[in-house]
């Protein structure tokens, strides 16, 4: 579990999220593409029907407003906009997909095994495996209220260099109370594979390397098999078991709005890359990622 607030160090407990308020403009979202659109009745009355028994259902009894997030190069989001409230639909794209991508239960499940020791998260309202619905998986949850930074910190935050520095390390004390979760005994422990974390994440990028490359680059350095091998004998060993993001980076946080550097509180839409496992490759994957984009 997270260190208790008070504790000298020992990161802020993460906050509830709050619902979005329906005067705040998605600005990015915009008209469903026509190949991505849904019966958007069928998906509001199956939603009445099938929501999770603990789930808010209130302002549910008409037909909500759709429009389809831009951003985002996995699966598909959708926000639902309600006469009161805002929600989030998620579900796979059209087509052939690989082996155990976008798997929407996956998704789904970790939020919700994720709610009673992280309240971070946002609120799951209801999963659907039926492809009568929409042709798909998808779920449904609540859509939380804030800002998502991108490529630059907006002006209009006035946003100093101590406001900037206090809003990292808000981001990284809620990087750190994700990690101290005890997933042992609970459903999140099911996500993880056990010992040998670091050595399936070697052995998979090496494998995959060795499937993908094409004939020109089997031999000389283009093979990579130095760097493959020197991986492979350098690996760190695990050191404990936690839960880890694998994409923990400012445009996959909400930032709560008043003030804008109050907390961080992860977004949901990529939690279907977390996993069990050893916590200082979270923040090694993520530096990797910087350094060669």
């Amino acid at each position: 579990m997270s260190p208790a607030p008070d504790t000298p160090g020992a990161p802020a407990a993460p906050t509830a999220p709050t619902a979005a308020p329906v005067d705040d403009v998605a600005t990015n979202a915009s008209d469903v593409h026509g190949e991505d659109a849904f019966d958007v009745e069928r998906v509001a009355a199956w939603l009445r029907e099938h929501a999770h028994p603990d789930a808010d259902t209130s302002g549910l009894d008409a037909a909500p407003e759709v429009k389809q997030f831009t951003g985002g190069a996995s699966n598909l989001t959708y926000l639902l906009r309600y006469p009161t409230r805002d929600l989030i639909l998620r579900r796979p794209p059209a087509g052939t997909k690989a082996k155990g991508a976008h798997d929407m239960r996956r998704e789904h499940d970790i939020q919700r095994a994720l709610a009673p020791v992280f309240p971070a998260v946002a609120p799951m309202i209801a999963f659907c495996d039926d492809a009568g619905v929409i042709g798909s998986d998808f779920y449904v949850m609540e859509r939380l209220d804030g800002i998502i930074l991108r490529k630059n910190i907006p002006a209009e935050l006035g946003l100093g260099e101590a406001e900037v520095r206090a809003l990292c390390t808000a981001a990284i004390d809620q990087l750190v109370a994700l990690h101290s979760i005890d997933v042992a005994g609970t459903e999140l422990e099911r996500f993880g594979k056990g010992e040998g974390y670091v050595k399936r994440q070697v052995d998979g990028w090496s494998a995959r390397y060795r499937k993908a490359r094409t004939h020109g680059v089997r031999h000389g350095t283009g093979s990579f098999e130095k760097v493959m091998a020197w991986l492979d004998e350098h690996q760190p060993h695990d050191v404990g078991n936690c839960l880890i993001h694998n994409d923990f980076r400012f445009d996959n946080l909400v930032l709560a709005r008043r003030p804008a550097v109050q907390g961080a509180v992860p977004e949901p839409a990529t939690w279907a890359l977390m996993i069990a496992g050893f916590g200082m490759t979270g923040v090694a994957l993520r530096r990797r990622r910087t350094v060669l984009a």
